[in-house]
């Protein structure tokens, strides 16, 4: 074992030398006896990614076999945009051109085809979710254990309808300039940017949030992932060139002149 991480309440992360004694770990004695759980959460086994302006009648089942891609796809989801008739009162769902691909593995690919187009792909950040009863953040109205709050003056005396303040103030930050469900508070943004963390980084949301308290220790971190920088005096000193031909010695090249004729001796092509 190299290293255990707490990760949220009542779980923690090992981290293994090798893949072998991590799959040794599920039916561990240990694990057993004790009733744990262990496994391999899903954000290292597979990756989402996003492709665009696909049309919309191309099905799912045709998708999973016209789609080429050096990375294999375990599913494909096309996303909707959800419409209200007014008329009927009705909602309904319309298919969109965007695409979501689930990749077997930790990487999603530059691009795939489809009837031998290039679609490029992008990565695919989850939706900031926000509870329409006790507006916070992480969960949705259906999972919410808290009390009723008014979207407008955040107190849980009154509601939507019969809320008399003239302010408005934001039960995340207390600003008095947007609501609770506004996308200009910094609470969501911050919201946004552990999502992208997630999804770049192959972390869990615990894991996200301290990278995006902790700029600095995340730069580290993520472009060090085999400890390389733990231990300093080990690295070579650069040494002065001795001569122009020395690899040490770096050339900055000169800009060529765009203005002086050309002195090729290639005739132009003639019609």
């Amino acid at each position: 074992i190299l290293d255990i991480q707490s990760v949220g309440i009542n779980r923690v992360k090992v981290i293994f030398k090798s893949y072998q004694i991590a799959n040794s770990l599920i039916n561990h004695e240990v694990v057993v006896k004790n009733n744990l759980i262990a496994y391999i959460p899903k954000y290292f086994n597979h990756k989402k990614g996003v492709i665009k302006m696909v049309d919309t009648y191309f099905k799912k089942e045709y998708l999973m076999t016209a789609i080429e891609s050096d990375v294999k796809v375990a599913d494909v989801k096309r996303m909707q945009r959800k419409v209200f008739n007014s008329s009927t009162n009705e909602t309904s769902y319309i298919d969109r051109q965007v695409v979501v691909l689930t990749f077997v593995g930790n990487r999603i690919p530059g691009s795939v085809k489809i009837n031998m187009v290039n679609f490029p792909v992008e990565p695919y950040f989850y939706p900031v979710v926000q509870c329409f009863k006790c507006l916070r953040y992480g969960h949705t109205s259906k999972q919410c254990r808290g009390k009723n709050r008014c979207q407008n003056c955040a107190s849980e005396e009154c509601s939507d309808q019969k809320c008399n303040l003239d302010r408005t103030i934001c039960v995340h930050c207390e600003s008095r300039e947007h609501k609770s469900t506004s996308r200009d508070c910094p609470v969501y943004r911050k919201q946004q940017n552990i999502k992208k963390i997630m999804a770049l980084e192959n972390v869990t949301f615990k894991e996200a949030g301290f990278i995006a308290d902790n700029p600095t220790y995340a730069k580290v971190t993520t472009q060090n992932r085999f400890s390389l920088l733990n231990n300093l005096e080990n690295f070579p000193e650069l040494r002065e060139p001795r001569s122009s031909n020395d690899p040490v010695f770096f050339k900055k090249p000169q800009p060529t002149n765009i203005n002086k004729p050309s002195t090729s001796t290639v005739r132009p092509y003639k019609r």
